[in-house]
Parts: structure tokens; sequence; C-alpha cells
């Protein structure tokens, strides 16, 4: 990735007004199970569902969504999305 693409993609962010959260335990995360595991992406897409809880949709490497959804930025940490995930079963 280029640093013309970089600052490119930077805009587009500041344009789209993405949300983008951090990853943490006390996020309530439902669907994880439906998705796939190892495709290396730093993002995860979701929806707010209803109680303070999101719905996973998808996976993603670079920050893209639509104006109803938000990003969880993993960071490359995903082994704490997958302790949150189990302590919810």
């Amino acid at each position: 990735m280029t640093a013309h693409s970089i600052i490119v993609r930077l805009n587009q962010l500041e344009n789209n007004k993405m949300r983008i959260i951090p990853n943490s335990l006390d996020l309530v995360i439902r669907n994880l199970d439906a998705l796939p595991h190892g495709t290396g992406a730093r993002y995860l897409v979701v929806i707010e569902g209803q109680d303070n809880e999101y719905v996973a949709k998808r996976w993603t490497r670079v920050p893209k969504c639509t104006n109803w959804e938000l990003l969880i930025d993993l960071g490359g940490d995903h082994e704490s999305l997958h302790r949150n995930y189990w302590l919810l079963q």
C-alpha cells in the first residue's frame, strides 16, 4: 500500500464518517460462530442489535462499511474476541 493510497483511504474515512470502535471485553457480539475463521482480517463489520449488543456480519481487511454498519478494530488481537465469544456461551 502506497502513501498516496493511505491518504486517499483516510480522506474517505473522514468523508463517510465511519464509526470504528476498538475491541474490548465489554462488547457483546453475536453471530461470531457463523463467520469463517482465519481470514486475516483486521476489522469486524457489525450492526447494532438489541440491548447494546452487536451482530457480526462479515470480516474485512480494509475499513469499509455502509452507513448503518460499524467496524470493530481488532488491531491484530483476535484472541480477545474469541475469549469474549466463549465467555458468552
